[in-house]
């Protein structure tokens, strides 16, 4: 029997070297294949990444501060949020009024006395129920 023909015969009955002979074939073929695939994963977890912050940044972009942040509107979603408690238009509407006072006298050394307004819920709540959603973010800064 001639070499090749050996070669083809053990090729044909043996399991082991068929596997071999194959792996030695598409070894560069294959690891092209993983490298790319690689690749490919990668760029699709910066896109992931990418997306997930610009989904971040418009959901922000939607809060608008007032009263230096105390008070935050998102008239898209309709909410309102007032020392991080997060509230419905229609919610606060429909609440209980409960008074309280929403500023407070600061002294300085020169004995002067000067009256610094606070977001207040009760506020909020006043001026939801008198001139709905815009009235409810004036009262909660205090100036109704």
């Amino acid at each position: 029997m001639a070499n090749e023909e050996r070669e083809l015969y053990k090729f044909v009955n043996d399991l082991k070297y068929r596997d071999k002979v194959i792996a030695k074939i598409h070894k560069n073929d294959d690891n092209a294949y993983n490298k790319r695939i690689k690749q490919i994963e990668k760029e699709r977890d910066v896109l992931s990444k990418s997306r997930t912050k610009e989904i971040i940044r418009i959901a922000n972009a939607r809060w608008e501060k007032l009263a230096d942040g105390k008070i935050m509107v998102n008239r898209t979603e309709g909410k309102i949020q007032i020392n991080n408690s997060i509230a419905l238009f229609s919610s606060i509407q429909g609440a209980e009024l409960n008074m309280m006072v929403g500023s407070r006298i600061v002294t300085t050394e020169n004995t002067q006395t000067t009256s610094k307004k606070h977001a207040s819920l009760g506020g909020a709540v006043a001026g939801g129920l008198i001139l709905g959603p815009v009235g409810a973010v004036v009262g909660g800064v205090g100036l109704v």
